[in-house]
């Protein structure tokens, strides 16, 4: 089931649209998105979905988490690659718990003033 929606919009109202294809293909968001502009697409990072041409890739935390997850070795220690990715990961999911209360204005207020710093710190260890 693939899910497609305009954002958090006032006007025109936004839109959900469902779509159902029997299989996760690349073709079919491809063939769906074929001209779309200012479009970001979210996803799992299957390499099929990188033939997508003129949208913005977005990835998952949980399925990022997830692969930080089974790389860490038992009891990883501090400095490992792998924990200190999970890591992130979690300060994040610990922040949108916290946030999940929060009107949607509330929650963008509090994404800028706690969860940006951690991402942030984040993108810049995982560029080095």
């Amino acid at each position: 089931m693939w899910v497609c929606s305009t954002g958090n919009v006032e006007w025109p109202p936004p839109i959900v649209l469902f779509d159902y294809r029997p299989d996760r293909s690349g073709e079919n968001p491809k063939e769906f998105l074929d001209g779309a502009t200012n479009t970001y697409l979210h996803h799992d990072g299957f390499a099929g979905y990188d033939a997508i041409k003129g949208v913005i890739h977005c990835g998952c935390f949980a399925h990022q988490r997830r692969k930080y997850e089974e790389a860490m070795p038992k009891n990883a220690p501090r400095d490992n690659p792998a924990r200190i990715g999970f890591e992130f990961c979690q300060k994040l999911f610990k922040l949108e718990r916290e946030f999940e209360t929060f009107t949607p204005e509330e929650q963008l207020e509090q994404r800028i003033k706690q969860s940006k710093s951690v991402l942030d710190n984040y993108f810049e260890w995982v560029n080095q």
